[in-house]
């Protein structure tokens, strides 16, 4: 009997426990709903975000828990900003620790030159276990562009191009054109197709080993 109990405490204990989440890029219509594992760390769902929303990953990121409170790699703290805060590390925080209940919120800071900032709130707990995108808006981000006001603009002019390549549109623009890599069609038209559900499950679940 005791190693019955034993077994069926142990199979219980594997059980995951999943979340919702939705993140949204401010100032843009970019946003994605996910449902992921409540045991991953910050430093996971960070590397979910780079995949999900199209970043590179080349710069500095953080949470932001209020305005008091950093999560990070220690490899990642910024020594300019050692005191604006307290910081804590990102891999010992799992998101059941992060995002205790519906409602909590968390911002995530990408690159703080241009500050890409995106809000993460704990929506209503999934029906059905898995990880998945369950809820997509808007395309990717655009390292090195200025902001979420350069890449909504960019991207503004970027349709405005695809219907007519010989719009003047200014010369910054072709300059980023030319080093975004959309000066070829094929990666124009998949830039501007917004990614589908299927795609950015296979990249959630890719990164995050399901």
């Amino acid at each position: 009997m005791a190693q019955k109990s034993k077994a069926k405490k142990v199979a219980h204990a594997r059980v995951r426990k999943y979340m919702t989440l939705k993140i949204a890029l401010r100032d843009t219509d970019i946003a994605r709903t996910i449902v992921v594992p409540d045991d991953v760390t910050l430093t996971d769902l960070s590397d979910a975000i780079m995949r999900i929303f199209g970043w590179l990953g080349g710069h500095l990121w953080e949470f932001q828990l209020g305005r008091n409170i950093a999560y990070a790699e220690p490899s990642e703290y910024d020594a300019d900003f050692e005191g604006f805060c307290e910081r804590r590390d990102s891999n010992k925080t799992t998101l059941a620790k992060a995002f205790p209940e519906r409602g909590s919120k968390m911002g995530y800071l990408y690159d703080m030159g241009d500050g890409w900032d995106h809000l993460i709130t704990r929506m209503a707990d999934p029906k059905e276990p898995g990880t998945r995108c369950t809820k997509t808006s808007g395309t990717f981000g655009i390292d090195d562009i200025g902001g979420s006001w350069g890449l909504v603009e960019f991207t503004e002019k970027l349709k405005e191009y695809d219907k007519n390549p010989k719009a003047k549109l200014g010369d910054e623009f072709f300059q980023i054109l030319e080093w975004s890599g959309f000066a070829d069609e094929g990666a124009r038209k998949e830039f501007l197709e917004c990614p589908n559900l299927q795609e950015l499950t296979d990249m959630l679940q890719g990164t995050l080993g399901e």
